[in-house]
């Protein structure tokens, strides 16, 4: 084969893997997360609901309050949107803008936005599991601790 033939061949591939991955890395692939989700637990209760995808931007809002209802533990809006360099989550805890989380993970029902520079969090999982619960996982440092937290929501 001849190396101008090679190269034409090697350049067809790089096309194509290129923009499969740019097709993979579209907000329309997040529709899955659209709708309002709660998860309680004995010490709190975790809300979160996700707008369509119209648009080419998920709009978030999340709350946690004590098992009571009666305290506010963590409030945050969130804004999910394709940008020239990939997908990115950005949040706004207690409604101020906070840190920038590229996408590092897209698959069939997972994705993973990570920003490693912040203590906490340095990475935001939102993945649905058999039992149809969007499970929502935060992990990072605080306090030289490592924190994991998870909270598998129910539709409401």
């Amino acid at each position: 084969m001849s190396s101008r033939l090679l190269g034409f061949i090697a350049a067809a591939i790089l096309m194509t893997t290129s923009t499969l991955a740019l097709a993979a890395d579209e907000v329309s692939d997040l529709a899955w997360l659209q709708g309002s989700w709660k998860a309680t637990t004995s010490d709190a209760v975790y809300e979160c609901s996700f707008s369509s995808t119209g648009g080419g931007m998920i709009v978030g809002a999340a709350k946690l309050t004590s098992a009571d209802g009666t305290k506010l533990v963590f409030y945050e809006f969130d804004q999910i949107q394709k940008t020239s360099d990939g997908l990115q989550l950005q949040p706004f805890p207690y409604g101020k803008a906070g840190v920038i989380f590229p996408v590092t993970v897209n698959s069939d029902r997972k994705v993973v936005f990570e920003n490693l520079k912040n203590g906490f969090p340095a990475r935001i999982t939102y993945a649905m599991n058999e039992n149809a619960q969007l499970v929502v996982r935060v992990q990072g440092k605080k306090n030289n601790s490592e924190i994991d937290e998870s909270y598998a929501m129910d539709k409401n």
